[in-house]
């Protein structure tokens, strides 16, 4: 780009609106230089400035979307835009769909044998509908990276890491918060609420390999945030439930015990005779 307006693009990605942005990038055509497209990438990214219309700005610069974010001594692992967006939690059909035919590979991995559902769990919730539409852009979420991990191993490490940051013995609530929007049916919540140990990597792993590749290419990020939250509530009051239905069967057998010490001494006594 020319001098002057790389100058001001410089001043509005570090200060600027992403309205502001967008106007700076609307005024030219000039092809972006490698080493600028590194370093615009970064400050939308750090800055949250990024959306489905920046992709189109970005692509009518002709910004090479798929190149790593740095160099192997700044970034070894080679992560890529689309890793960031997944870890922010920032992904949405729409922008995948307006990435993807920018010429983003969503299914090219990193250094660290990665591709972006990798990073889904960091720091929101797992939508089922953007697993669906990284399923369309030829995501593989059966791939193990350079560990041996694939993506349901590494969403169980990231609960228990989660859980330990928390100080949580028992993970139930972070399992809700994160996995919920990844269900769709009551008894998959009401699941969530007592899975534990090897069954949830399971249960992660065959709902990833049942939905099917959607683009979604309407759906923005405000809609998946509301979905996230509407499926928590439903797994909050399914967790509700269950932990009531535990609670009442304890508070019955009490009372049964309470009233009832000659039959339950005898109880006693068939069970000791039985092991004799």
């Amino acid at each position: 780009m020319l001098s002057k307006e790389t100058k001001e693009l410089d001043r509005v990605l570090r200060q600027g609106n992403i309205k502001e942005i967008k106007h700076v990038f609307g005024k030219s055509s000039e092809p972006l230089r490698q080493k600028d497209v590194v370093k615009v990438l970064r400050l939308l990214l750090g800055r949250s400035n990024f959306d489905f219309e920046m992709v189109q700005l970005l692509k009518k610069h002709h910004c090479d979307l798929n190149a790593p974010l740095g160099d192997e001594k700044s970034n070894p692992e080679q992560y890529r835009m689309g890793d960031y967006l997944s870890s922010y939690g920032r992904l949405s059909p729409r922008l995948i769909d307006e990435m993807a035919k920018a010429g983003y590979d969503f299914s090219k991995t990193n250094a660290k044998g990665e591709h972006a559902g990798f990073y889904l769990l960091g720091t929101r919730s797992l939508n089922a509908r953007v697993v669906a539409a990284l399923k369309a852009q030829g995501v593989d979420f059966d791939l193990k990276n350079k560990s041996g991990k694939t993506v349901a191993d590494c969403i169980v490490d990231n609960i228990a890491t989660f859980s330990s940051k928390m100080l949580l013995s028992k993970p139930k609530r972070v399992i809700i918060a994160k996995l919920s929007p990844l269900f769709e049916i009551r008894e998959d919540f009401i699941r969530l609420s007592t899975v534990d140990g090897n069954d949830l990597k399971g249960m992660i792993a065959d709902r990833l390999r049942e939905i099917k590749p959607e683009r979604n290419e309407t759906v923005g990020i405000q809609s998946i945030l509301s979905q996230n939250r509407a499926c928590y509530n439903l797994a909050y009051y399914a967790q509700r439930f269950v932990q009531e239905k535990v609670n009442i069967e304890k508070d019955m057998r009490t009372r049964f015990e309470k009233s009832c010490p000659l039959f339950m001494k005898k109880l006693s006594d068939l069970s000791q005779n039985e092991h004799c």
